[in-house]
């Protein structure tokens, strides 16, 4: 007797936006997918996965197993909003990359924090107004939203109002960042090495707060480090801090993953210094690298970083200097840090993200 097959449409909307952390997750999450499905964890008899992407999509190393298919003519929101619910009509719709179209009810989404609510100062009006109409929709009509970490399930369903049974914690993984071959000529480039580099990676958004870390290099004569900053501005979305002007931080702007690996194998410390964070993947990538972590006790970064990071107050450049001075001054801490940072970086890996994340949307897509 043949069984009906259930399709399942995925938003790879993110296949057209610049790779920061949501993108990550989608792209791990997918890869976990196809891997379950080559190895039978998933039923491909009863199943169908497909990938709906706009035409503006990046070019995508080809699953083995879930097909991409650009779709429509139009692109961003109106592509998502507009398009991508015509061609999932009838079938569910998974969201890995926060928002989705808001009228459709067959969909779920994974929603990565609830900062559009909570640090509304980062971002452009427009943005937060987009961002914080879908949730709230999405709050009401999706089968089931997924988050990152108990710190955003708590903050979804205290701005979003989402009920206890409709949203589920499955933490990200971390572990895509050893099959990456680190790029070490980033350090010629750069001229990064020299002496001893305390690096940070982030946005310039004001919840990131890197502004701390300006601060904390000035404290600093120019012969004992380097500070080096990494990450886009993304000034289309975010109202970004303004710029301070030192040149005791090296502002490196977006680079590859191959070059970040190589820094994170080689820097004294990270430091990770936001005031909101719903997951936090830079830590775990740098404590996967053996490079010890400095992070602020805000947010969701002690449920993810747990005993493995120093920990300081994100208001207190004095606090986050005392910290990379025990660092830098004590071999043994740094030793033990590197030590606790592989234990708590193993505990986070895609496959496991893939499957918890499988087993939770099967129960709700029909």
């Amino acid at each position: 007797m043949q069984t009906s097959c259930t399709r399942i449409y995925i938003n790879g909307r993110f296949l057209s936006q610049p790779t920061t952390g949501v993108q990550r997750y989608a792209i791990e999450l997918i890869r976990g997918w196809d891997e379950m499905l080559e190895r039978g964890e998933i039923d491909s008899q009863h199943y169908q996965l497909s990938l709906l992407t706009p035409l503006t999509a990046k070019p995508l190393q080809p699953y083995r197993h879930i097909p991409v298919q650009p779709v429509g003519r139009l692109r961003g929101n109106l592509w998502e909003q507009l398009e991508l619910p015509f061609f999932a009509s009838g079938d569910f719709l998974f969201n890995p990359g926060n928002i989705g179209p808001l009228f459709k009810s067959n969909q779920g989404a994974t929603i990565h924090d609830a900062s559009v609510f909570a640090v509304p100062h980062s971002y452009s009006r427009s943005f937060r107004f987009k961002y914080r109409l879908v949730y709230l929709v999405l709050a009401k009509t999706a089968r089931v939203i997924i988050t990152v970490s108990q710190f955003s399930r708590n903050e979804l369903q205290r701005y979003c109002h989402i009920p206890a049974d409709k949203i589920i914690v499955i933490p990200e993984g971390s572990d895509h960042i050893t099959r990456i071959e680190a790029d070490s000529s980033i350090f010629d480039r750069c001229q990064i090495g020299n002496k001893p580099y305390i690096l940070t990676v982030g946005s310039y958004a004001s919840h990131k707060n890197l502004s701390i870390l300006y601060r904390a290099a000035e404290m600093y004569s120019p012969g004992e480090l380097d500070f080096i900053c990494v990450g886009a501005d993304f000034g289309r979305w975010f109202k970004t801090q303004p710029p301070i002007i030192t040149e005791r931080v090296k502002k490196l702007g977006y680079i590859s993953d191959a070059a970040l690996k190589a820094l994170y194998q080689h820097a004294a410390a990270l430091i990770f210094p936001s005031f909101y964070e719903g997951f936090g993947l830079p830590p775990l990538e740098a404590m996967r690298c053996g490079c010890p972590v400095i992070v602020s006790n805000t947010s969701s970064l002690p449920e993810i970083c747990g005993n493995a990071a120093l920990y300081f107050d994100p208001t207190q450049p004095q606090d986050l200097v005392e910290k990379i001075n025990l660092v830098i001054n004590d071999p043994m801490i740094r030793t033990e840090m590197r030590e606790k940072g592989f234990t708590q970086a193993g505990k986070y890996t895609w496959s496991m993200t893939a499957y918890l994340t499988w087993q939770s949307l099967v129960e709700y897509c029909r």
